[in-house]
């Protein structure tokens, strides 16, 4: 297994030889430590989840390790009293649907975690596909336009005018969030009508008419911060728990290198959504910019988005990595990758650049080796993506980290990026 030297410097290596630490607790013991830990209901969704969550010390080992439920509260508890910083990792293993014997596995790692911590899965992380076709009933002879958002994938469509049918079929690659919308447009008609649809279900085909299709929709011009090759998306959200998600506007990224100044979306002007996620991503060599936004309201959409890219410098020399302006940053990520058989694992470590000097991934726990032994084994290949995140908010590197878990809780939280291109220094 390869070490990787980050300079600050961060040490970056994986032990593979779990220590678990299992002491007795007394009755009336209080926990010196504890991290609430969410993991919200559509993690159902996916085929045969399964996660864990677990602390572990400075030296790697594994303090206390919980199995996780979709849909419940969790609460890590330690009862001993330990010298130094904790780290909070999470680990969700997912069969891929189309190689049932293959395991998808992402890891994510917050170092130095606070006691009383309140974390989750992230909300907008889980993305699906959809579990069966659409059904149109009673579609006019003039349909011109069909359009459903979403981020990869093809549909195919056949509109019977004799039976004023239409059906949509999608390819296995579809990908959209937990919701989707689907927007016909007649070619007697200036505008289109739309609808929001759940595909997550019994794989039985979503069947309507088409006067279900009944949202109408406004069009929104926003100028972007420059020209780049920009990558925009707008998700619409609804519901207390922030689990109701649909792709309201993006285009599908396919490798166009076509320059954007703005871009022309349509919103629905009546609908459940409660407020508004706004995404830009622009691929400028050698950085990748990243940019967020939450809006309260269809209204609040900016005409324009005015930021400034963040600068993350560095150069890489074998195995170090040398980065500068660090001290513009609130975080930095790590990314690795590591493909074993048919399995594929991803793993992401936040740290804080004011404090660490070196990082060595933790151990995992026992009942997660004993489960999957092939995670015993576990290589990461190069490169390794380095990212630097700056927030527009004030609060350092714990609530800023805290605030990346938990996107919703504040509606107007942003946060650009700059990355280190893996591919081309870090070969």
């Amino acid at each position: 297994m390869k070490k990787w030297t980050f300079m600050l410097a961060l040490l970056v290596g994986w032990n593979c030889k779990p220590k678990p630490i299992d002491l007795p607790v007394e009755p009336d013991a209080v926990p010196t430590f504890s991290v609430n830990y969410r993991v919200y209901d559509i993690y159902r969704a996916l085929n045969d989840w399964r996660g864990w969550a677990f602390l572990t010390d400075e030296a790697g080992t594994v303090r206390e390790a919980q199995e996780l439920v979709a849909g419940k509260n969790h609460r890590l508890e330690l009862y001993e009293t330990l010298s130094g910083s904790l780290d909070f990792t999470k680990i969700e293993l997912s069969a891929n649907s189309s190689q049932t014997d293959a395991q998808t596995v992402t890891l994510e790692t917050i170092t130095r975690v606070s006691s009383g911590a309140q974390l989750s899965i992230p909300r907008f992380k889980t993305r699906v596909r959809p579990s069966a076709g659409i059904t149109i009933h009673h579609v006019p002879d003039d349909l011109e336009i069909v359009e459903i958002p979403r981020y990869s994938g093809t549909f195919s469509q056949e509109h019977d005018a004799e039976s004023d049918i239409l059906q949509i079929n999608f390819s296995s690659g579809f990908i959209l969030e937990n919701n989707l919308l689907i927007k016909l447009k007649r070619a007697s008609e200036s505008f289109s009508r739309g609808a929001f649809l759940q595909l997550i279900g019994d794989g039985q085909p979503v069947i309507l008419d088409y006067s279900d299709l009944d949202l109408t929709f406004i069009q929104k011009e926003i100028s972007l911060p420059y020209a780049d090759t920009w990558e925009p998306s707008i998700v619409g959200v609804w519901d207390d728990l922030l689990e109701q998600r649909v792709l309201i506007a993006g285009r599908q990224p396919d490798g166009s290198t076509e320059t954007l100044e703005s871009i022309l979306v349509e919103i629905p002007e009546s609908s459940p959504v409660s407020f508004y996620r706004l995404d830009l991503q622009a691929v400028r060599e050698p950085a990748r910019t990243d940019a967020m936004a939450f809006y309260q309201s269809y209204t609040q959409l900016p005409d324009q988005i005015e930021f400034e890219p963040l600068e993350l410098a560095g150069q890489a020399n074998g195995n170090t990595v040398m980065l500068t302006q660090t001290e513009q940053l609130d975080v930095i990520r790590l990314e690795f990758y590591a493909k074993i058989d048919v399995h594929r694992v991803y793993w992401t470590v936040y740290l804080d650049p004011a404090s660490t000097d070196q990082y060595t991934l933790p151990d995992l726990p026992p009942a997660v080796l004993e489960q999957y032994p092939f995670l015993q084994d576990l290589e990461f290949a190069d490169p390794v993506q380095v990212s630097g995140l700056k927030y527009l908010k004030d609060g350092g590197y714990q609530t800023q980290v805290y605030n990346y878990l938990n996107w919703g809780d504040d509606a107007y939280w942003e946060w650009e990026l700059g990355l280190l291109e893996s591919s081309r220094v870090l070969d």
